[in-house]
């Protein structure tokens, strides 16, 4: 009796394991919650860069992005970072945009070698504001930088029909809409009329500011007081000002830049260098300022004209190269066309496109 009730309870235990087993295997081999391997990767969630459309500027939906960067950290063993410096290309857009793709393809090309950070634009993107063939030739050399090297531009008399103010066309471009998603975008004035983006240069706190024509050239109080609000709430940084008109190569103030100088470059203490185009040629000066008033000068203001619209096929694709060394303390500045390849434009005068200055940040 003993042995039958043995049997018995064997039985019942092998029974049970092997129906487990059995479900298991199913299990396995059915998978029913389909769970994914360690391989398997979760679709893109992020959104994508709206393509250029190839026809007029008006076709651009009023959402779109059309210049963006992924903008990354600077590798600690590099020492310098460089912006890329381009005025008055009116000519490139106009009758030359095989010049105009030269330069942008070589920004992109050069971007890791020369640690290239920033384009800056100081106005004339074109030649004619209606002239809807000379802004699609901009649009395609410039959105080579597209998801790849940030752009600042300034609204130059070209680009709006002068003191008209028609600035339809360059905010469909330029336009704050096109840049407010972008993580080093700040601000804007009148829907982009003028812009500031705070970025790092070599982890130097900086502030782009750029006022275009009506504000860098016709400018006006209103202008005046958004530029200066904006520097003061922003004072721990280094300020670099674009304006179209500025200075011009003999060195005095245009009408305009000399309002700006006395109005927004004097009352802020964190402006070190402006840059300008507008008028034809190339020349650098250092005003020394004193702040606090007690008769010694508390800093040096930069101010950089370069326009080369005089030079063969409306400029040759000459680029201002400015290279930062936050361990020096210096902004190199250098000349170069991509185009001809070639060194500075004015070999007879190389120190007006060859030189260093002190970087005074705080």
């Amino acid at each position: 009796m003993r042995k039958k009730q043995q049997g018995k309870l064997r039985w019942g235990i092998i029974v049970p394991a092997i129906t487990f087993c059995f479900i298991m295997l199913l299990l396995i081999i059915l998978n029913p919650f389909q769970i994914p391997s360690k391989e398997e990767k979760s679709p893109e969630t992020d959104t994508p860069i709206n393509a250029l459309p190839t026809n007029t500027m008006q076709s651009l939906p009023s959402n779109s992005v059309i210049f963006e960067a992924d903008l990354t950290a600077t590798p600690e063993a590099e020492l310098s970072a460089t912006i890329v410096w381009m005025s008055d290309t009116q000519g490139y857009s106009r009758s030359y945009p095989e010049i105009f793709e030269s330069m942008t393809n070589w920004i992109v090309d050069q971007q890791d070698a020369l640690n290239i950070q920033y384009v800056l634009h100081t106005g004339d993107v074109v030649d004619n504001f209606d002239d809807m063939r000379q802004w699609e030739n901009a649009k395609k050399a410039l959105s080579v930088l597209e998801g790849k090297v940030p752009l600042f531009v300034v609204a130059g008399n070209h680009d709006i029909h002068g003191t008209n103010q028609e600035y339809g066309a360059y905010l469909e471009l330029f336009g704050e809409k096109r840049f407010e998603t972008l993580p080093t975008f700040g601000g804007a004035y009148r829907s982009g009329r003028g812009r500031y983006d705070l970025v790092s240069i070599e982890d130097v706190p900086v502030i782009f500011m750029s006022t275009g024509y009506g504000m860098g050239y016709g400018v006006d109080d209103e202008a005046i007081t958004w530029m200066n609000e904006t520097l003061q709430k922003y004072s721990d940084r280094f300020a670099i000002l674009c304006f179209h008109s500025y200075i011009d190569p003999d060195e005095s103030f245009s009408t305009d830049g000399g309002v700006l100088f006395e109005k927004v470059v004097k009352k802020n203490p964190n402006v070190g260098l402006v840059l300008c185009g507008h008028r034809h040629g190339v020349n650098h000066t250092a005003v020394q300022l004193d702040d606090n008033g007690d008769g010694t000068p508390d800093r040096t203001v930069y101010q950089m004209v370069a326009d080369y619209q005089d030079e063969s096929k409306s400029g040759g694709g000459y680029l201002g190269l400015l290279t930062f060394n936050r361990t020096e303390r210096t902004i190199s500045v250098n000349t170069y066309s991509p185009y001809l390849d070639d060194y500075i434009c004015n070999d007879g005068k190389k120190e007006l496109e060859e030189f260093t200055l002190p970087w005074d940040y705080k």
